[in-house]
């Protein structure tokens, strides 16, 4: 049984050995690999292998999962008399490790799987702008130029927004209704347009771009006056003011 889940960039491979799943297991299962899709939606590439073996001397399930994602491996396991009971048990101690692995990550793995994927759907990552323009739009207090130095990142930013959001289901839940996703895409850029000055030189500039997604989205939500301001600078860049 295969399970793709390619909103959150997970694979899972799930076998069954001495036993089968009815589709109400298979719908009672749905959201915990829901769960664990979006504990590793950060993440460039996940793979998941479960397999679920019936033992019948003791009538008892035993799941085993491994977790692949960039710079880790999860390994764990769980038994119960129910199917349903074992996995979810199963995927919520992998779900845990994966937290704790995200605490302390391997930051060269997440880059090089980050750069795989996006040589593999034929996207590179945009090359730096010149610090010259910036620069200048800085000096100039001219966050139009600033913007248009920065275009070629803008689509990344907007994927990496879109799967960021996932964090937070109550900002989620107002996208399309109360604002829309480029509104939280423009308040990244103006983070940055304030921040630049202060920008570590060891990052590069979709990489620092990133770090600024997380403190956006909550700086958006806490302070409703930012969705005016955001609205106004998209108005700006797009020429129609």
């Amino acid at each position: 049984m295969i399970y793709r889940a390619d909103e959150y960039r997970l694979q899972a491979e799930i076998d069954f050995q001495d036993c089968q799943i009815s589709q109400q297991e298979r719908t009672q299962l749905q959201p915990s690999l829901e769960d664990l899709g979006r504990a590793v939606s950060e993440f460039a590439e996940s793979h998941l292998w479960l397999k679920i073996v019936y033992h019948p001397h003791s009538k008892m399930f035993h799941a085993r999962a491994k977790l692949k994602v960039p710079g880790q491996t999860i390994i764990t396991g769980e038994r119960d008399a129910s199917l349903v009971t074992a996995v979810r048990k199963c995927l919520q101690k992998v779900r845990r490790r994966v937290e704790d692995y995200k605490a302390h990550p391997d930051r060269e793995a997440l880059r090089e799987a980050e750069r795989r994927a996006a040589l593999t759907n034929g996207i590179i990552a945009p090359v730096e702008p010149d610090s010259g323009a910036i620069g200048q739009a800085i000096l100039d207090n001219d966050y139009q130029a600033f913007r248009q130095a920065l275009l070629a990142h803008e689509e990344p930013l907007r994927r990496r927004v879109s799967q960021w959001v996932r964090r937070y289901p109550e900002v989620q839940a107002e996208i399309g209704r109360t604002f829309e996703l480029s509104d939280l895409v423009e308040e990244v850029f103006l983070l940055a347009f304030e921040r630049y000055a202060s920008r570590p030189i060891h990052l590069s500039m979709h990489e620092w771009l990133e770090t600024l997604i997380d403190p956006a989205i909550k700086t958006f939500w806490t302070h409703p006056e930012e969705r005016e301001a955001a609205s106004y600078a998209q108005s700006l860049v797009s020429g129609t003011l």
